[in-house]
């Protein structure tokens, strides 16, 4: 076992795990009654349906859209390396075959 090996990442593993993280967050419960989701903030900015100042509305979303991103961001970064770890050990028998 060679612990001084560098744990292998991938871009492509990063961004297929933060994306739909990204995407699942805009459905979170939201509100007093919880039963509408974050998302519906947009729709309610896109139709204009809206009775507090657009600066506000902006702000929110602005707000909501960085902290999504910075947490999927975070936890796909973390996810990756199980990922990658797993992948490495399925494809090692593959690699060690086809060297020979």
């Amino acid at each position: 076992m060679n612990l001084h090996r560098p744990l292998r990442s991938s871009v492509r593993v990063w961004m297929s795990v933060s994306i739909p993280l990204f995407g699942s967050a805009w459905l979170l419960p939201w509100g007093k009654s919880g039963d509408e989701p974050v998302g519906a903030i947009w729709s309610v900015f896109i139709t204009h349906d809206y009775i507090c100042p657009v600066s506000e509305i902006l702000t929110m979303l602005a707000t909501l859209t960085f902290v999504f991103a910075a947490a999927a961001a975070l936890a796909g970064w973390i996810l990756q390396f199980p990922i990658c770890a797993a992948l490495d050990c399925f494809h090692r028998g593959k690699r060690n075959d086809e060297t020979q």
